[in-house]
């Protein structure tokens, strides 16, 4: 079809697709998917019959008319027509194929009911389903290509470059040989840069921005301030948001230097240039001091945390690095990506897969291996898979750290570092509750001299007992379970973005940053603390949601703008979740050697005490004795609902589809 159309009919296209307003291009597209929708019936009735306008054109002639608008009144439920054409992809089909296949079991349903004669053919609807997703798909699929790849100077997507530097001077040169992007001028906070000019282009104070964009028709702001720092990025942002263009960024200062980019490398804004969080030089002498030149275990390290702990730790120089996992997938992943990135370190890198609960498969690992630091990363963290799945969740999080720890000091460890979480204070949920069952079980073996778990008489051993801690922080970005990663898939196909609960907020944390902190507040413990990382200020989840359906140049679709982009919707909290996370349980913590890192001694348990806690659990697990489970951890964990928040079914049942809220899942 394609060579068929002259590049002039191909840019004309796009020059109407482009200037048109949103009523005319919904219009247009649903013109366009009446005669696809059509063609499609007409393929599926030819498919099925020689002679389409004989026996096929009779048989079928009731839904021949209604096959169209059945399309397209299913496309309009199923929200389709709310994707935004020039920046749809791959992410769009599965909305379509539902929305396809939902067409055709309606169509065939009154194509039944309309005549009665039975002689309508099941294939024939099959294939309009077929083929009207693979029409309709094409055609967006055709339209955003033309938007996006025959623009000439005239149609090209005009945009401002946020930086008059060297970083700025870069982008505008690569975007000059771009027919996608065309700067039209600068803006920039340096007040004696303003009426200059760099690549013949003029630079306006960012002040002037609105005005800007308004007179050059402008569409997107490329930030090109690489080396910006965090809080003063946040606040420009914070100004761009309400001007309803695309905002997207070069590389970071690092990675230009390095090389691994680009200044054309264009990317979505990340959370941390939402939050502005100021990074810390990491303190090299602790890192080596934790893991230089020893054999370290992490277990759980196919996982967010576990993966980039292994990444840092191999950058760090350790003996051998062991990582222990029981997802296949992951492990190999992380083993792949390791041996990639460091070849001549190779040799040094262990996989082991298995269960952390597995006694024997973690003494011949240690024994082996000959570990001498472990981080325990191996955990189940996904709040409502264990808030369904109590028994495994506390198998893994419980028993598994409590086989760990004691296979830790069997074989005469160093340092063991437990990676805990903020759900664990005050928990709502099992998972929590779990983890924190978990401290407790770690805090226990740090309070006393160690114990030969395999002696009969239980006497203390000659060993050395390790320096044991547990670091506990909030929500790392993009981890598995992140909230970020599910907003833009909800932005990129269209919407709703959903989000639990209006108020509900989060601390947040990058993945490298969380495993930086964990190495070095293992290397600052004494045996016994709990340090506590700075997540900085909680995040509205609902204001994250905004920023990035505005700064994705998207508007929010409420009842205050009717003709907005994408809508918010707020599903309820889910069972176990909190409005509000918190870090410390007791009253007090203290300064470490780290400006980032915090240490809090708390309350807990004796030995004694922790082992009949642990071998009531274990029976419970066994049994798998739900009940019996939750009472324990309500007694020891502290368990239980938040006060003030309504019953998460019920919520979610009357949901509403709002404008300032949303339906995001923050863990």
């Amino acid at each position: 079809m394609s060579g068929d159309v002259s590049p002039e009919q191909r840019a004309g296209l796009a020059r109407l697709l482009a200037g048109a307003a949103r009523p005319v291009k919904f219009t247009l597209l649903v013109a366009g998917d009446l005669a696809v929708l059509a063609v499609a019936m007409m393929l599926a009735i030819a498919l099925r019959y020689d002679d389409v306008f004989g026996a096929g054109l009779a048989d079928h002639r009731s839904v021949l008319l209604l096959a169209p608008l059945v399309g397209v009144a299913m496309f309009r439920v199923a929200g389709v027509y709310r994707i935004v054409v020039r920046y749809a992809g791959p992410l769009m089909a599965p909305r379509i194929a539902i929305a396809s296949a939902i067409a055709a079991t309606v169509v065939a349903g009154l194509g039944f009911i309309l005549d009665r004669e039975g002689g309508q053919s099941r294939a024939v609807f099959v294939n309009f389903g077929i083929f009207g997703f693979l029409g309709t798909w094409s055609l967006r699929l055709l339209a955003g290509h033309l938007l996006r790849s025959t623009a000439t100077e005239a149609e090209a997507v005009r945009v401002v470059v946020y930086g008059a530097g060297v970083a700025g001077a870069g982008l505008a040169t690569a975007l000059a040989r771009d027919p996608i992007w065309r700067a039209v001028a600068f803006v920039d906070d340096n007040p004696r840069l303003h009426g200059r000019k760099v690549m013949d282009l003029p630079i306006h104070p960012a002040t002037s921005l609105a005005r800007l964009i308004a007179a050059e028709r402008i569409e997107a702001v490329f930030l090109a301030l690489p080396s910006v720092a965090p809080d003063t990025r946040r606040d420009i942002l914070a100004r761009l948001r309400p001007l309803g263009v695309r905002v997207l960024t070069v590389p970071t200062l690092e990675e230009l230097v390095a090389g691994r980019a680009g200044f054309r490398d264009l990317r979505q804004l990340d959370v941390e240039d939402l939050i502005g969080r100021r990074t810390v030089t990491a303190d090299e002498h602790l890192l080596h001091r934790a893991i230089g030149d020893r054999i370290v275990l992490v277990t759980g390290g196919g996982g967010s945390i576990g993966s980039e702990l292994c990444r840092q730790i191999l950058a760090t120089g350790p003996r051998r690095l062991v990582i222990l996992d029981q997802s296949e997938f992951n492990l190999y992943r992380i083993g792949l990506e390791l041996e990639k990135a460091a070849p001549d370190r190779a040799d040094a890198v262990r996989t082991v897969l298995g269960d952390v609960c597995d006694e024997a498969l973690l003494d011949e690992v240690f024994t082996r291996e000959g570990v001498e630091v472990v981080f325990h990363a191996a955990a189940y963290k996904h709040v409502p898979i264990v808030e369904a799945n109590e028994p495994e969740g506390v198998r893994t999080n419980v028993l598994g750290t409590a086989a760990v720890i004691d296979a830790a000091i069997r074989h005469r460890v160093e340092r063991f570092v437990l990676v805990s979480t903020d759900k664990a204070v005050r928990p709502t949920n099992v998972m929590g509750a779990s983890k924190r069952i978990a401290e407790l079980a770690v805090q226990a073996r740090a309070s006393v001299p160690a114990v030969d778990p395999t002696s009969a008489d239980r006497v203390v051993s000659p060993i050395v007992s390790p320096i044991i801690c547990m670091v506990r922080f909030g929500n790392v970005i993009e981890s598995s379970g992140s909230v970020v990663p599910r907003f833009r898939a909800q932005i990129e196909s269209g919407g709703p973005v959903t989000v639990t609960h209006p108020e509900i907020t989060r601390y947040f944390m990058t993945i490298p940053e969380a495993a930086e902190l964990v190495l070095q507040s293992a290397a600052m413990a004494r045996g016994g603390e709990v340090f506590l990382l700075d997540m900085g200020k909680p995040v509205r989840i609902l204001d994250l949601a905004r920023s990035m359906i505005e700064l994705s140049g998207l508007s929010v679709l409420d009842d205050a703008h009717p003709d907005g982009d994408i809508a918010i919707r707020i599903t309820g909290l889910r069972p176990g979740e909190k409005i509000h996370e918190e870090l410390l349980i007791g009253a007090d913590s203290e300064p470490s050697d780290h400006p980032r890192i915090h240490r809090a001694r708390e309350a807990r348990l004796d030995p004694d005490e922790t082992a009949d806690l642990l071998h009531r659990v274990r029976t419970a697990v066994e049994r798998r004795d739900r009940r019996e489970l939750r009472d324990i951890l309500a007694a020891h964990a502290g368990l239980h609902a938040e006060d003030g928040v309504p019953d998460a079914t019920a919520v979610a049942e009357a949901a509403p589809v709002v404008g300032d809220a949303s339906a995001a899942e923050p863990d």
